[in-house]
């Protein structure tokens, strides 16, 4: 995976390539900064966002593809398909910057519906939010979330049934 191991050098060992040493390490500091990351990350509707509002001090950063599309210009709060191009390339070039090192916030929150997303999010702590296929479905149906929106969380749950689904707080890397 992306961001987990030892980060360090390789060496060019193809017959075209001179013996020299490639840093790998341009989007590692995060791993070097006093930036504490926290990844949140489960189904659509679970309560991802309502969580981080609730544990969030003022000036830490919060990554959350919803509040983006808002800030370019969608009406809507979830459901951003005529901009979802735009909104993708602005949340990763914040999480860029992340992974860099740049961020001078104490905190910062990463709302994620992936799946993957440890495996594909630099972070120090894991969250994850799921209250269950049912509890989730109803919670979508309350929100009135758009058409559609129950395919995906049945399908987030599909993706990740070999995974236990309690809520838990897990501490990714030994500091």
């Amino acid at each position: 995976t992306r961001f987990r191991g030892v980060t360090g050098v390789q060496t060019c060992a193809l017959p075209i390539c001179f013996p020299v040493t490639i840093g790998h390490s341009t989007n590692e500091q995060w791993r070097n900064t006093p930036t504490h990351i926290t990844l949140i990350y489960g189904p659509p509707s679970a309560g991802k966002t309502t969580y981080v509002n609730k544990h969030r001090k003022p000036g830490e950063m919060v990554i959350d593809y919803d509040t983006i599309a808002q800030a370019l210009g969608s009406p809507d709060t979830h459901g951003h398909d005529p901009i979802h191009e735009s909104v993708n390339a602005a949340r990763n070039a914040v999480l860029r910057t992340v992974r860099q090192g740049k961020v001078k916030t104490p905190r910062v929150w990463i709302i994620s519906s992936n799946p993957n997303a440890p495996a594909i999010f630099p972070y120090h702590d894991l969250v994850r939010i799921d209250p269950g296929l049912e509890q989730t479905l109803k919670q979508a149906r309350q929100a009135g979330r758009p058409k559609g929106w129950l395919d995906l969380i049945r399908n987030w749950y599909k993706q990740t049934s070999d995974i236990p689904t309690a809520n838990a707080t897990v501490n990714s890397r030994r500091w």
